[in-house]
């Protein structure tokens, strides 16, 4: 079961709300997490659903995936608002690392979603197990990629598609892309940017500070 939140700015009539933003944190971190960016959607009257993703806050479940999972619960969101009469378009993903992979794929499938904003995603398979690496200093081992996905298999009984860089499609929709500087250089960005129309792929650096981080994505999320 996964555990949203759905907010409007209060006393704000239905015919009034601009469009609708979805909020995917980041690898483990909850839909709290992204409080302070909702408050500026729902400022701007938008309806904002803040998502705990799948084995993170409220929501059920033990195991995370690598971001196709997480791409088909952001459709079944969307279809369960749409079939309501909830979903007030544009509808606009925004995601941080594994959130930003489901941001990426989703609008692949789902053409309710009118543009995405994806900070520093994962990309491919391979670079979110050697981020995850480098961020706990763990699967020092031989041959730990193999490991984790056949662990991951075995323990949740749904071994995640691999994402290989050849497989990296264009983004479906406009998409503003944050990157750190040290990465942006990276195979899977370069592949990204390369194959994607550079009419709909906005890239920048994803700033530092939080209060510019915020105020560049709420900027793209509410635009004309």
């Amino acid at each position: 079961t996964l555990a949203c939140l759905y907010l409007t700015s209060d006393n704000l009539p239905a015919e009034s709300i601009r469009g609708t933003s979805f909020l995917l944190h980041a690898d483990g971190d909850r839909r709290d997490d992204l409080l302070d960016l909702a408050g500026r959607l729902v400022d701007s009257n938008f309806a904002v659903v803040a998502i705990d993703q799948r084995a993170a806050g409220y929501s059920t479940g033990k195991y995370r995936g690598e971001g196709r999972e997480e791409a088909d619960d952001l459709d079944a969101i969307l279809s369960f608002l749409d079939l309501r009469a909830m979903l007030k378009r544009p509808a606009v993903v925004v995601g941080f690392s594994l959130g930003g992979d489901a941001c990426l794929l989703a609008p692949q499938d789902d053409e309710r979603i009118d543009a995405a904003v994806v900070v520093d995603p994962y990309v491919t398979t391979l670079r979110m197990q050697n981020t995850l690496r480098k961020n706990h200093g763990v699967f020092w081992f031989p041959l730990y990629r193999t490991v984790m996905s056949f662990w991951y298999g075995i323990r949740s009984g749904n071994a995640a598609p691999y994402r290989k860089t050849e497989n990296i499609k264009p983004v479906a929709c406009p998409t503003l892309l944050m990157v750190d500087t040290a990465s942006v250089q990276e195979e899977e960005f370069v592949k990204l940017i390369e194959v994607s129309d550079s009419t709909l792929l906005q890239v920048t650096t994803t700033p530092t500070e939080r209060e510019q981080l915020l105020d560049q994505i709420a900027a793209f999320v509410t635009r004309p």
